[in-house]
């Protein structure tokens, strides 16, 4: 009988520790697709990426359409884009934006770019050949970590 009661005991104590370890598990599992969701949802509601070089703009309230601006320096549109060197500081970066068609970001022409992100004709170049825009100033709206990026 006794021998009985220790197995029995045994049995309970090994029920119990699967249950705290899947507890724990389903916990630690739960807290990181919350993370997750909460990380895309940044994204979605306007946020920036870690080096604030990229952002994405609401294009219409109730349309559920963003755009996504990535943000280049002036160094990285000359070196990495091959644009040309601006010494004059008219220019403080360049950007590109896409839309997101069948699930993928596709690359949106620059024009269609500044109308959709209020910029005047007067804040931007267009470098028609790279499909990039120069730009004078930040579009409005942008983020901090987007301004930190340009004016730091």
């Amino acid at each position: 009988m006794e021998a009985f009661f220790f197995v029995f005991l045994g049995l309970l104590v090994l029920l119990a520790v699967i249950f705290a370890v899947g507890a724990a598990y389903v916990t630690r599992h739960e807290a990181q697709e919350r993370e997750q969701y909460q990380r895309e949802a940044r994204l979605r509601s306007g946020g920036v990426n870690s080096e604030g070089r990229e952002f994405y703009k609401s294009l219409g309230l109730g349309t559920g359409e963003q755009v996504k601006v990535r943000l280049y320096t002036l160094g990285e549109y000359r070196d990495d884009l091959g644009g040309e060197s601006f010494e004059d500081g008219e220019f403080i970066g360049a950007l590109k934006t896409y839309r997101q068609l069948g699930g993928e970001w596709h690359e949106t022409p620059p024009q269609n770019a500044a109308s959709s992100l209020d910029l005047q004709e007067s804040d931007y170049k267009l470098d028609s050949e790279r499909s990039i825009l120069l730009l004078k100033k930040l579009p409005p709206g942008s983020p901090p970590a987007a301004r930190d990026l340009f004016y730091s």
